[in-house]
């Protein structure tokens, strides 16, 4: 199973800001676990679940946070249950943007199979229509 090892910039409520974050995915969600620590032993804190069908997008990026140093950060973009366009940013090491990479286009592989909603359907057709006719793109 592909996944990820990522810690959280913004996005999610999570029981510790420090706590691991492991995201995998299966036939019908999008998985992101928080994983904190008991002695020496990993244990799941918080499971979050995003439906495949309501994933807008996902990309890999690069940029500096305020002390200069590098940050890589991976985007996710979903529609929520309540019809909002939401996005959750993870930083990840310097080792873990190949995996990430990785992971990124063998989810990319599985949406091309899951039916997108409908709310999902009309925003990436406004988006492309936005792009056609010259307007600012949306941030997804």
């Amino acid at each position: 199973m592909a996944k990820a090892l990522v810690k959280l910039v913004s996005g999610l409520e999570l029981t510790n800001e420090e706590n691991q974050l492991e995201i995998t995915f299966n036939s019908e969600f999008l998985i992101i676990e928080e994983k904190g620590f008991r002695g020496f032993k990993s244990v799941v804190e918080n499971t979050f679940k995003i439906p495949l069908a309501n994933f807008l997008g996902s990309k890999i990026e690069t940029g500096t946070d305020v002390f200069d140093k590098v940050i890589h950060a991976y985007i996710v973009s979903f529609v929520s249950s309540n019809g909002e366009v939401r996005n959750i940013t993870f930083k990840m090491p310097f080792l873990m943007i190949s995996v990430t990479q990785k992971f990124d286009k063998k989810l990319k592989t599985q949406l091309i199979n899951v039916p997108r909603s409908e709310a999902v359907i009309n925003i990436l057709k406004q988006a492309q229509e936005q792009e056609q006719f010259g307007k600012p793109d949306v941030i997804l």
